[in-house]
């Protein structure tokens, strides 16, 4: 029972946000994301976008249906979709 505390302390610490950046060479912008298990926070200049995650093969997929937005990763490869605006980026490690 004395290990019950540490695991909830462990399982809730999981939980945090992993921001990323991602570069879009040719629109020459980039967007940050802050993924958790289930949810990505998206910030691309002014636009703020909360975006839930949904099964998908192969890649991982975030979507809010009410802003027409979608987030699909795979590898380094991000594709952010806001209504009929498409970017296509690389995930991006700052030095």
């Amino acid at each position: 029972m004395r290990r019950l505390p540490a695991l909830l302390l462990l399982a809730v610490g999981t939980s945090q946000a992993a921001p990323v950046t991602y570069l879009c060479p040719a629109e020459k912008t980039e967007f940050k994301a802050n993924f958790t298990p289930d949810r990505v926070q998206v910030s691309l200049g002014e636009v703020q976008l909360d975006l839930a995650r949904v099964p998908a093969a192969g890649q991982a997929l975030y979507v809010n249906k009410k802003l027409n937005a979608s987030l699909s990763t795979l590898k380094r490869e991000a594709v952010l979709k806001i209504g009929s605006s498409e970017l296509r980026c690389e995930f991006f490690v700052k030095p």
